[in-house]
């Protein structure tokens, strides 16, 4: 790895992302505290804080070729170090990374996990409509008549009429 590159490992359950300072050391968006549990800071850390001997540690590549000279780079990171804004689905490592590198800070594993948060919540809220239709349905049909339509002659009154009972009314 060289001087300015985006790099990644793999936790449980997302990419871990740092900006490679070319020197041994990191900049990345790191928890404080016994397992790095406590507030998000963005530190200056040597790269083993950031990789074990055992972790496949990836480069992430610009695909659209607009990554900055890794002067600049190194430079937007360190003008970071202590930042604790750190949001999982707004402004996370991989976003701290990709603004490092491009000027734009994008997460691709925040977009994902947002659409599925989104999915997830459009489907629990046309559920509960459809549950609320329901429920308005069963009652309806317990409490209430259908209302016939205007003009159909069903709320016209009906007689059971002969010849002499028409001769009778007026």
């Amino acid at each position: 790895m060289a001087i300015g590159d985006h790099l990644r490992v793999r936790r449980v359950g997302y990419w871990h992302h740092a900006i490679d300072l070319g020197d041994g050391w990191v900049v990345h968006y790191t928890g404080t505290g016994p397992n790095k549990l406590g507030t998000k800071v963005v530190q200056r850390q040597p790269y083993s804080k950031f990789a074990s001997p055992t972790d496949e540690v990836e480069l992430v590549r610009d695909d659209d070729g607009d990554s900055a000279p890794p002067e600049v780079v190194v430079r937007r990171a360190l003008s970071k170090l202590g930042e604790r804004a750190y949001g999982v689905l707004q402004n996370n490592c991989e976003h701290f990374c990709t603004w490092c590198k491009t000027g734009t800070p994008y997460s691709w594993q925040a977009f994902k996990a947002g659409m599925v948060v989104g999915a997830g919540v459009s489907f629990l809220l046309l559920r509960q409509a459809a549950r609320k239709r329901a429920l308005a349905l069963a009652t309806n049909e317990t409490t209430e008549r259908e209302p016939t339509p205007a003009g159909s002659g069903a709320d016209v009154p009906t007689y059971n009429t002969t010849a002499s009972d028409s001769a009778k009314r007026p």
